[in-house]
């Protein structure tokens, strides 16, 4: 009924009669109900050339106006995008000059919430030596979510009245109390009258009104009052409202604006929307998305600004289309697919809610298909694999490499100290094969990992656990047999995809490989966000250099987190935050430091959830302790509650190759610390003596954080890791799923009502993000290439390298 009679008043406007302000002198185009405070995106530069900066996002306007009377035609386009904007004007008339224009736009932020911007337009009137260039400036500020500020100077100096080049001065207030749903603003304007004294001498009050009672529907009205400069009386000058419908990636609008005693004009728009909205979906398009490499946390940008897709972007992208109206299914390509088992399991209880919701999932298997892989593809509703590809399903393997051998071959003597038995991350170094609690974890764990392939397949492929069993120890298969045996369901190449696919679903469908691909930019801040701070690779001391190599794992810095926790706690629209824990620890000072400003986020009052990936173990559980809730997924690698620390002697390998030392000290132990020499008796108590008290304050934290006594915590610390499960029914964990879950979590835990609007944002801490010239000039060569596996480990170990104490796991497990 509120639309109905939206709708019908609208339509009553179009057609009253009245005036406007003289078309045939318009410098400039923009459709009805936007304010100089109101609007951003390519279409508000006409109006406020500082707005756009509140929206990077790329797009692009076409506006005509036609006025009956007397055969106006003014047409308008602009592109923008990352505060730099293009336009192009023309206007033609039987009873004024014909007028083109071209225009170039600048904007950018001097803070999150004020912008300042610029357009210079270049006119070009019929006629000789008769251009023109004219100015315009803007600015912006919004310092609430529901509340703006704007203030626009156009044609500045009034540069060519004759053609319509005047003055104009226009401030204006935004208000957003309901959001998208509702919003109004009101300006008041000035022109430079330069027929009299150039004074302000003809002004005006301008009331805008937008509404979007359903998605992809845009009312807007706006009414325009006069005040004579003479008399000081005011009269209404204008009414116009319009109606625009959003179609996918592009909107349609039609406004009629009335200046009283005149005739009616008509405006009519074509506008980019980013993201796609329909007004009514669609239920054709098949989103693709590509799992073929490492999905990093936080992406690194190159020189020319491309950047690999974050883990975190994808999660979102892929379950947004389980509610989206435009889908019908989503199509999942998997090639080279390089996830740890938890993010698999996150995956898969993100297919099943999209499953949940009506629409069919399928999954493409491409050249590289493995037990991840596969595991991943047994939660949808068909599997596909390439006629060519082998399905290399044979179970999970784990690996641990030691390095005593080599490091007697060099002459270097490592000495290390732990606690307790299962913290075996120094083994590596002491030893030649696994000590019998090491083996003893690594097996738990790997029976646990192995038991959800297992679980995986029998239930998307109807096998009982034996007969999965059975193919694991008979793997691998070759397409042909996989089919034969029920493993997939067909054999395809890329190219018949589409034409599959719409003979699965009997229906015409689009697939479409950017759905959502970019990030959007709403231009408001939400007045209720969620935060999201990734914490993944080793934990080390320090800010985020800039300097990271491409297709590195990007290790967390302290100080960089530190700084993200402040900015969300002082942050009024931050109600919530989430931890996102994908590392294996680090550095227990560095560690600490997080857990400290964790503790001063819980104590402003904000909730905190921590979300673990494939491991949150030693200082990325330390971390978590803190946390008001935490999370993992079943077979998420955590625990690990120790510490170790020491270092590694090269005397032997000094005397080998002829160099000799001498040490001048001061005190018994100054020179404890140096690699030429072992520790001494007294210099080995100290360490050990140091790990011991940080292994105390270790199990403090967890004893305070779960509510545990330390006795109870002594029991499932030792250095020990656990599966998720395990971790859960131990205590340490307080529910099993991923990312989605957690943000239902944060949002309870914040009192968000669960059908208010929130935004969720995400923390980039990229090293790259901000780095220098030739970092991203080396990532833009080098694209998407991801480094071998042993030297991302070799570089985050050289990040702990002047550490002496470490919250580590205990050993960088390979399982494939």
């Amino acid at each position: 009924m509120r639309l109905s009679l939206s709708i019908l008043f609208l339509l009553g406007l179009a057609g009253a009669t009245g005036a406007s302000a003289n078309p045939e002198q318009e410098t400039t185009l923009t459709p009805p109900g936007m304010g100089v405070a109101t609007d951003d995106g390519s279409d508000s530069i006409p109006i406020n050339p500082a707005l756009f900066a509140f929206d990077p996002d790329a797009g692009a306007s076409l506006l005509g106006r036609y006025e009956p009377s007397n055969g106006s035609l003014v047409l308008q386009n602009y592109f923008s995008t990352r505060g730099m904007g293009l336009g192009m004007f023309y206007r033609a008339s039987a009873e004024s000059d014909t007028l083109w224009a071209l225009s170039t736009s600048f904007a950018f932020k001097l803070s999150p919430q004020l912008v300042a911007g610029s357009s210079i337009r270049w006119n070009l009137p019929q006629g000789s030596d008769n251009n023109f260039t004219s100015w315009d400036l803007g600015l912006g500020w919004r310092p609430l979510a529901w509340l703006g500020f704007g203030a626009a100077f156009t044609d500045i100096g009034s540069p060519s009245p004759e053609f319509g080049a005047t003055g104009q001065y226009a401030f204006g207030v935004a208000l957003r109390p309901w959001g998208d749903f509702v919003s109004a603003g009101l300006d008041l304007l000035a022109s430079d009258d330069t027929t009299s004294t150039g004074g302000y001498t003809d002004r005006a009050a301008r009331l805008v009104l937008q509404a979007s009672p359903i998605p992809g529907l845009l009312l807007r009205f706006q009414a325009t009052e006069g005040i004579e400069s003479s008399s000081q009386s005011q009269r209404l000058q204008e009414i116009a409202g319009g109606i625009q419908l959003s179609f996918g990636k592009w909107a349609g609008g039609f406004y009629a604006d009335s200046p009283l005693a005149s005739e009616v004009a008509y405006t009519g728009s074509i506008t980019s929307v980013f993201p796609s909205t329909h007004l009514a979906g669609t239920g054709k398009r098949v989103p693709v998305l590509h799992v073929d490499s490492d999905l990093p946390y936080s992406p690194q940008p190159t020189l020319l600004g491309r950047q690999e897709e974050s883990y975190l972007h994808f999660l979102q992208r892929l379950q947004v289309t389980a509610t989206d109206p435009s889908v019908k299914a989503v199509l999942l390509h998997l090639d080279k697919m390089s996830l740890s088992v938890g993010q698999v399991e996150e995956l898969r209880d993100l297919v099943a809610e999209i499953r949940d919701h009506g629409r069919s999932v399928i999954v493409y298997l491409d050249s590289e298909a493995g037990n991840l892989a596969y595991m991943l593809a047994t939660s949808a509703d068909r599997i596909y694999l390439h006629p060519a590809a082998d399905l290399n399903l044979i179970g999970f393997a784990a690996e641990v490499k030691y390095f005593k051998g080599t490091l007697d071959l060099l002459g270097l003597k490592p000495q290390f100290f732990v606690r307790s038995e299962y913290k075996s991350a120094v083994e590596s170094f002491t030893r030649s094969t696994p000590s019998a609690p090491a083996s003893e974890q690594i097996n738990t764990l790997l029976e646990d990992i192995h038991a959800a392939l297992i679980r995986a397949i029998s239930k998307g492929r109807g096998l009982s656990h034996e007969q999965v069993g059975r193919l694991l120890d008979s793997g691998p298969w070759t397409a042909s047999e996989a089919l034969s045996m029920g493993l997939v369901d067909g054999l395809i190449y890329e190219d018949q995809l589409e034409e599959t696919i719409e003979g699965y679903l009997q229906s015409a469908c689009e697939l479409d490989d950017r759905f959502r691909s970019g990030t959007a930019h709403d231009g408001w801040k939400s007045p209720k966000r969620i935060a999201v701070i990734p914490i993944t690779g080793a934990i080390v001391e320090g800010t985020s250099s800039g300097r990271a190599l491409p297709g590195m794992r990007n290790n967390t810095y302290s100080r960089t987190i530190v700084k993200a926790l402040k900015q969300v706690r002082k942050d009024n629209t931050v109600k919530a935050v989430i931890l996102r824990v994908d590392s294996p620890g680090g550095s227990a000072f560095a560690s600490d430091d997080i857990w400290q400003a964790v503790s001063l986020v819980r104590e402003s009052g904000k909730p905190v959830v921590v979300s673990m990936g494939g491991v949150a173990a030693s200082g990325g559980y330390y971390v978590a302790t803190a946390a008001s809730h935490v999370l993992a997924e079943p077979s998420t690698i955590t625990g690990s509650i120790g510490v170790f620390g020491g270092k590694i002697s090269a005397k032997k390998l000094y005397e080998q190759i002829g160099v000799s030392t001498t040490q001048f000290t001061r005190s018994q132990k100054s020179g404890m610390w140096t690699i030429s020499r072992p520790f001494d008796r007294l210099e080995s108590a100290s360490v050990d003596r140091l790990i011991g008290d940080t292994y105390t304050q270790f199990k403090q934290r967890v004893a305070t954080g779960r509510s545990m006594d330390m006795e109870e915590v002594e029991e499932i610390a030792r250095g020990r890791v656990w599966s998720g499960t395990r971790a859960m029914d131990a205590g340490l964990v307080d529910e099993i799923g991923g990312l989605s879950t957690a943000v239902e979590r944060a949002r309870i835990e914040a009192g968000i009502a669960e059908h208010s609007r929130y935004d969720l944002i995400t923390y980039s801490l990229a090293p790259g993000s901000n780095g220098d010239l030739p970092t991203r000039l080396l990532l833009t060569l080098t694209g998407s290439w991801t480094a071998p596996t042993w030297l991302s480990q070799l570089l985050a170990w050289s990040d702990l390298q002047n550490e002496r104490i470490l919250f580590l796991l205990p050993y960088d497990l390979e399982i494939h």
